[in-house]
């Protein structure tokens, strides 16, 4: 263990930047995006828990519902194509909920974080969970899970809920858009972990673990 490293994964400095607000609102306009929305980035896939996130969204009050869509973005993925039907079977039932399968680049997909009133990110299995630190970089308070590789990315940073349970996040979820103490202590956590995560950082750290190897 002793001649192991840890060397974590991060963002770029250009995520801590606010996007330009005309062109961020153009984004949102063309995508059909009202702002305050819950979010969710990632491939679709079974690891990623989008079925429960969505059964999670639904089982939201009404009055949430109206008000605030759930966005989903994402290419499809392996085993995704009931999930796909499922999504556009609620779609038609009238619910608020999109799903963006080709987003352009980094500066459009900014562009749609900075629309988010929350970020939903309770998966399965993550290797790390970029799309969380992103979350964080750009101030948006975050659901994520207690399994996996998540809460060490976290640290506390977001509600951390049982990944199995829809009722569970379903209820971080309605609290990350009516509890203004909770949003703000995790947008402010969310910051500060993602300051320690950027691709500057892991550079720095694994250029000393080069220095710490050659010089013993």
């Amino acid at each position: 263990e002793q001649r192991i490293s840890v060397v974590l994964q991060g963002v770029s400095e250009t995520w801590f930047e606010p996007p330009n607000p005309i062109h961020a609102k153009v984004t949102q306009n063309v995508n059909k995006l009202d702002p305050g929305y819950f979010l969710f980035v990632g491939t679709l896939q079974p690891r990623k828990n989008i079925e429960r996130i969505l059964d999670a969204y639904l089982m939201l009050p009404r009055r949430i519902r109206d008000v605030r869509q759930l966005i989903l973005v994402g290419a499809p993925g392996w085993r995704s194509e009931e999930l796909i039907a499922r999504i556009e079977a609620v779609r038609q039932k009238k619910e608020r909920v999109r799903w963006l399968d080709k987003v352009t680049g980094e500066e459009e997909l900014r562009h749609i974080y900075a629309g988010a009133a929350a970020f939903v990110f309770p998966s399965l299995y993550e290797g790390f969970g970029i799309p969380l630190i992103e979350a964080f970089a750009m101030g948006i308070p975050a659901v994520t899970s207690t399994v996996s590789a998540l809460p060490e990315v976290s640290q506390g940073a977001a509600v951390e809920v049982d990944p199995t349970s829809v009722a569970d996040i379903a209820s971080a979820m309605q609290s990350l858009v009516e509890d203004e103490f909770l949003r703000r202590r995790c947008i402010d956590l969310g910051l500060a972990r993602a300051r320690q995560l950027t691709w500057s950082m892991t550079a720095q750290r694994t250029a000393a673990v080069y220095h710490a190897v050659l010089n013993r």
